[in-house]
């Protein structure tokens, strides 16, 4: 079921973007994805930190969800508009190059969707291993036909926060997940919410 579900935003972002996107449309989306992505990955713990604070513990199993996308929203929705000001101006391609490349920016952006939204599954209050067994079934589990979505874009957003390769990087103590455990941290958050007496605990996914 998850891996149905995660396919098709993937066939949908290629299908929508190749068939209204043109090639310089489709890359500005592409980098503004790219970059959305990142930003989120930096600031939805702290943003989830505050929402905690101010919210109150009532609301802890869904400041992460919450943050992760909202920041994503934001950040996507302020990158497009940025990016439409200082493009306004529609670059032209002969029209072989324009459908090819029109076709692989929109391979890029789903594949780039795909990853943030892997990512965010891990954010979710749901079981540990949701979608019947379809989603992390041992912590070290690969998803999405192997490929592994969320595995690719943690590991990019640590490269790129590391000094020796991430161009905007500060230094070695703002490595993000600089040990790897992203992915078993959350897991052991859904753990804790998995054991919660009554129905509080329970995932609306079987």
């Amino acid at each position: 079921m998850l891996t149905l579900l995660l396919l098709g935003v993937f066939i949908a972002c290629v299908v929508l973007l190749g068939a209204i996107g043109g090639l310089w449309d489709n890359l500005l989306t592409w980098v503004n994805l790219l970059l959305a992505g990142l930003i989120t990955m930096n600031f939805f713990e702290p943003a989830a930190d505050w929402l905690d604070a101010t919210l109150g513990s009532k609301y802890y199993w869904y400041t992460d969800l919450l943050a992760f996308w909202g920041i994503f929203a934001a950040a996507i929705g302020l990158l497009r508009a940025f990016t439409d000001a200082i493009s306004s101006v529609r670059v032209k391609f002969r029209k072989p190059v324009e459908i090819a490349g029109s076709y692989f920016f929109a391979l890029l952006c789903g594949w780039q969707m795909l990853c943030i939204t892997t990512t965010g599954l891990h954010l979710a209050p749901l079981e540990v291993n949701s979608f019947s067994g379809a989603f992390q079934e041992k912590p070290d589990s690969v998803n999405f036909f192997g490929f592994g979505p969320d595995q690719t874009f943690l590991g990019f957003t640590q490269k790129m926060s590391k000094p020796d390769t991430g161009p905007l990087a500060i230094d070695d103590k703002h490595i993000f997940d600089q040990d790897g455990l992203f992915r078993l941290n959350y897991g052991l958050k859904r753990y804790r919410f998995e054991q919660l007496p009554g129905d509080t605990g329970k995932s609306p996914v079987e």
